[in-house]
């Protein structure tokens, strides 16, 4: 997501805009006032995760701007992993092969980070 190189107004507004969605989709989850909402948010928020996902492993971001992004995707994952009781809702949204398939890769790509930050955050 840049135009004329590392560090330029773009990959700056580009990274707010990834905040700013991040902070909006959690936020739309927490605040979700009944069931059926929280898992149209839930989903909308694992969408979310999947198009960046995509983004970062099709080399949109770079520099400091990958490093944030990623960092911030293993974080959620993580989070994810440890709210059992969306487990079955995330089984459920799967309705191809194709389904999360960047963010499966993305996982897989990032397998070392997550298990040393899986770590972490059980101590």
């Amino acid at each position: 997501m840049h135009e004329s190189g590392p560090g330029n107004l773009t990959d700056i507004q580009h990274l707010q805009d990834f905040f700013k969605s991040v902070i909006e989709r959690e936020a739309a989850l927490a605040h979700a006032l009944d069931d059926q909402r929280k898992r149209h948010a839930f989903i909308e928020y694992l969408d979310f995760l999947e198009v960046y996902s995509a983004a970062v492993i099709g080399g949109l971001f770079i520099g400091v701007a990958k490093e944030l992004v990623r960092d911030k995707r293993i974080d959620s994952i993580i989070t994810l992993e440890r709210a059992p009781d969306w487990h079955e809702v995330i089984v459920d949204s799967v309705t191809s092969v194709i389904t999360y398939k960047y963010l499966r890769e993305f996982m897989e790509k990032h397998r070392k980070i997550l298990r040393s930050r899986r770590s972490s955050f059980a101590k």
